[in-house]
């Protein structure tokens, strides 16, 4: 999930006003910050970048941006491989599946935010609470988080309940 940032008030180097702009993807994030050359207030030393030097950190931040695309395609695709029928429906329709534990207990994972992404379900469907359980190497994309869930929930489902975060 790309960086959204609203607005940011900063001086650049060189500048002696504030200047206010919006930025919204982290590319825009990334290529407003080395533009601007931002500095600091206080005691900050700043060598200019040269253009080579900007073009390079954008050519550096694009390539991430594409291996970033690439991984988390390869994971949505290992993700709805290992999903049912249902499950890539439901994912489709609702933005989140159905897995059932070992205990028999009905869970709802849900794609976009991991904080507290998993529903533990009443037998009626509404939501008991909710657990958090994840990977927390950074830049791990979503889809592979949701896969582990699954799995860690259909086979060591007492594991993940024991090292879960409980809201």
């Amino acid at each position: 999930m790309p960086f959204y940032y609203t607005a940011s008030t900063w001086a650049g180097a060189g500048q002696s006003a504030a200047v206010t702009t919006a930025v919204t993807s982290t590319l825009g994030v990334w290529n407003s910050w080395i533009d601007a050359a931002t500095t600091s207030s206080t005691n900050c030393i700043w060598a200019a970048w040269t253009a080579d030097e900007i073009e390079a950190r954008r050519q550096e931040l694009r390539e991430f941006e594409e291996k970033r695309k690439a991984s988390g395609d390869r994971a949505s695709a290992l993700l709805l491989h290992y999903l049912d029928e249902r499950q890539r429906a439901d994912l489709a329709a609702h933005r989140w599946f159905l897995v059932d534990g070992k205990s028999g207990v009905r869970y709802r994972i849900k794609r976009g935010d991991l904080v507290g992404n998993i529903e533990v379900l009443n037998p009626d469907g509404s939501v008991r609470h909710r657990l958090c359980g994840h990977d927390r190497q950074i830049g791990l994309p979503l889809d592979d988080q949701l896969l582990a869930q699954k799995f860690y929930l259909e086979h060591h489902e007492d594991e993940f309940l024991r090292i879960a975060n409980r809201h």
